[in-house]
């Protein structure tokens, strides 16, 4: 079976008024996955970079024409064995 498994950035800090959040390092993520893989033994198919553009348009920042985007990693993995790794986060999903 083929699933994938996302890492999301965490926010470090929140943002404050005209101020806006600061997220966990890229490489840190990179960092979570080589952990999540090397913890679980699944077999790797591939690992891409999403970028997705932000979705909130009532921020101020929006009115200075600037775009912003964030970026995660996902997994994408084989399972010959279901049994074998256990589906914890909501970010897995069978693609079946």
């Amino acid at each position: 079976m083929i699933y994938f498994q996302d890492f999301l950035p965490q926010i470090t800090t929140k943002g404050k008024f005209l101020t806006d959040e600061k997220y966990q390092s890229f490489s840190s993520l990179v960092d979570e996955a080589n952990e999540w893989i090397s913890d679980t033994g699944v077999t790797v198919l591939n690992m891409e970079t999403v970028l997705l553009p932000e979705r909130d348009s009532n921020k101020s920042r929006c009115l200075t024409g600037e775009t912003y985007s964030y970026q995660f990693i996902r997994v994408w993995y084989e399972v010959e064995d279901e049994e074998e790794v256990e589906v914890e986060d909501e970010s897995s999903e069978n693609l079946d």
